[in-house]
């Protein structure tokens, strides 16, 4: 026998199950593996609180810099919860362009309390739309000019500033 008859010929069509078993496998693996993170990624803040959040935070910086670090557009309400103690409920006309601020609007998912001060909606210096009772978020400042949020209702939670897996 001669070295040519000693070895096995593989046919080309065996190469190419093996190779496609291969590639079903790795798919496999990869829709498991979906599979397993969904409910972490279903957790995640929703892209509009973050950027609400984020818009908010530039709202009162620009107002801290037009006011040159010297007042902060607060009520005199207060909440406290596990990442801010004593923050004061933040004026939101006072952020609004049509009192020289630079949001067009009261943002999605503020609450409206039944106090005078106790929530983003009231001020007497505009008449502020927006707001509902139904929502859950009031937005708070500490005196550095962080912006936190306190979550209202007992669908949330926990009442710590960020996303309380419900929204408004």
């Amino acid at each position: 026998m001669n070295e040519a008859q000693e070895k096995p010929k593989i046919k080309w069509y065996k190469k190419w199950q093996f190779i496609i078993v291969v590639i079903l496998l790795i798919a496999a693996i990869g829709y498991v593996l979906a599979l397993s993170l969904q409910g972490q990624i279903g957790t995640c803040p929703p892209p509009s609180y973050e950027g609400i959040k984020a818009n908010i935070q530039n709202a009162v910086a620009a107002f801290w810099s037009d006011n040159q670090g010297s007042a902060l557009p607060i009520l005199s309400d207060t909440y406290t919860n596990a990442n801010c103690s004593n923050c004061n409920v933040i004026n939101m006309s006072a952020l609004l362009i049509e009192n020289g601020g630079i949001l067009k609007d009261i943002p999605d998912g503020t609450w409206q309390g039944p106090g005078t001060t106790d929530d983003n909606c009231d001020s007497s210096a505009a008449h502020i739309s927006g707001c509902s009772t139904s929502n859950h978020y009031v937005w708070l400042v500490d005196t550095d000019g962080r912006v936190y949020s306190y979550c209202m209702g007992d669908d949330c939670t926990a009442n710590n500033s960020g996303y309380q897996d419900i929204w408004p």
